[in-house]
């Protein structure tokens, strides 16, 4: 019997955490051990050996706080979940067709796109687990800061994961296409946290990157996670950004699901589903 997309999606979720629970050291390789030593650490490291008397005065000139710890936490909270957004879903498929499982994924009565859906929730799952260690890390090893104010990014985050699951989708049509695009995929998740000012400030990045940065909605939703996490000034006025946060999100979900679609169609016409 058909399910509806809400259980098949729920179901893909079940059977990535018990592959999960039967790899535990990867998982939380994965999830906890290689954003910290990646990402976290190189980047609060070098940060720090940049202070002033132990005030980060530059970062307060571009952003109107000194609290590297807390300002880099919530950079790599959202590299962790475009990261791991795009990556839970090109090797989700990636797994399938190097097994042989893709044919018979595929000859399933549930619509593709819960595979990428629930490939990108449980990788929000994950991120969201793992970053909540960090942050406490930050906070109690750190000290870095956080306004009770915090709590009004969850909606923009929310808003922004949207846009994730949109980035998910163009990793999912990327891997269908072609096989070799693992490493490529990667590269393209970090570039575009890098773009949305994880590790540094977007406005020191030049015009063209700037402009590439304000097309993304991961931008947006960490710049309102900061503001409200932290005080930090806003790229924009708070009406412009919500509006921008939710146009990107909107438009990366809606050209993810375009290009799926369109692969998938095209190997259907071709028969080239049971060769991948």
């Amino acid at each position: 019997m058909r399910g509806t997309s809400t259980q098949a999606v729920l179901a893909v979720v079940r059977k990535n955490l018990r592959t999960a629970r039967r790899y535990p050291l990867g998982t939380v390789n994965m999830t906890l051990l290689t954003p910290l030593y990646e990402m976290a650490l190189p980047t609060v490291l070098l940060g720090a050996a940049f202070l002033v008397n132990g005030q980060a005065s530059g970062l307060a000139r571009f952003v109107g706080s000194t609290d590297l710890a807390a300002w880099l936490a919530d950079g790599m909270l959202v590299a962790s979940l475009t990261v791991g957004v795009m990556f839970a879903v090109s090797s989700a498929f990636a797994s399938d067709r190097d097994s042989g499982a893709l044919e018979h994924v595929w000859g399933s009565p549930s619509r593709r796109d819960v595979f990428v859906l629930g490939a990108a929730a449980t990788a929000v799952l994950y991120s969201t687990v793992a970053n909540t260690l960090l942050i406490l890390l930050a906070v109690g090893l750190l000290h870095a800061r956080y306004h009770a104010t915090a709590l009004l990014a969850v909606p923009a985050v929310a808003v922004m994961v949207v846009g994730l699951v949109g980035y998910g989708y163009l990793a999912g049509s990327a891997v269908l296409a072609s096989r070799r695009t693992g490493a490529l995929l990667d590269g393209v998740g970090y570039v575009l946290a890098a773009l949305s000012g994880v590790a540094f400030p977007v406005a020191v990045l030049p015009s063209f990157f700037q402009v590439a940065a304000f097309a993304l909605p991961t931008t947006w939703g960490l710049d309102l996670l900061r503001h409200w996490g932290q005080g930090t000034v806003l790229l924009a006025p708070l009406p412009a950004e919500l509006g921008a946060l939710t146009a990107t999100s909107l438009a990366f979900l809606a050209l993810g699901r375009w290009a799926f679609a369109r692969t998938e169609r095209s190997l259907h016409r071709a028969g080239t589903i049971y060769q991948h």
